[in-house]
């Protein structure tokens, strides 16, 4: 996706109702977190895991850079493997990683 498309696409997924495959789509393009939050917030946070973020005192952002702590790993690798699910593509956690070095090997990058 070219920066243009991602531009277009960003317009889609903050304000419309993409498919969970343009969300996974645009997910890979890495705009940062100032447009990934606000997209999880909207179109893969349950209302349970928003109760439970803001009972641990977490937010999104502790989620995807890892600033959980030792108590609230497992939570936060249970969360990001739910959103994985809904999207039906690793995006979040070490599957992302993973799925990252699959598509690279597949295109020979």
């Amino acid at each position: 996706m070219d920066t243009t498309a991602a531009t277009i696409y960003t317009d889609l997924i903050l304000t419309g109702q993409p498919t969970m495959t343009q969300l996974a789509q645009w997910l890979t393009y890495g705009l940062g977190e100032e447009y990934t939050v606000p997209a999880i917030r909207k179109h893969l946070l349950t209302e349970e895991q928003r109760a439970e973020l803001y009972t641990r005192k977490l937010d999104i952002a502790d989620i995807l850079n890892g600033r959980t702590g030792g108590e609230h790993r497992v939570f936060a690798e249970n969360l990001m493997a739910a959103w994985n699910l809904k999207l039906d593509e690793p995006q979040f956690g070490y599957s992302r990683t993973e799925a990252a070095l699959a598509r690279h090997a597949r295109r020979g990058d």
